[in-house]
């Protein structure tokens, strides 16, 4: 659940900047995106995309780094 939680943390960061690479005019900048977000959609809006995150990264975090050590153990 780690990787999942600490990619969903920045998941404002990334919405804001996925939606300035479409359209650079959108915002002006990081601050004016999430305040048009919030404004427009709530709070929750700036976690658009969020629960998806979560839950893929925390499946791969817990594919890749729960079953490492079963998987390196079995080559020694």
């Amino acid at each position: 659940m780690a990787c999942g939680l600490t990619h969903w943390a920045v998941t404002p960061l990334d919405l804001v900047k996925c939606r300035r690479q479409v359209d650079s005019k959108l915002y002006a900048g990081n601050m004016d995106g999430w305040r048009k977000i919030i404004a427009s959609d709530g709070v929750r809006g700036i976690y658009t995309g969020g629960s998806p995150t979560f839950f893929g990264y925390s499946v791969q975090g817990a594919a890749k780094y729960g079953f490492y050590e079963c998987v390196n153990q079995s080559h020694s």
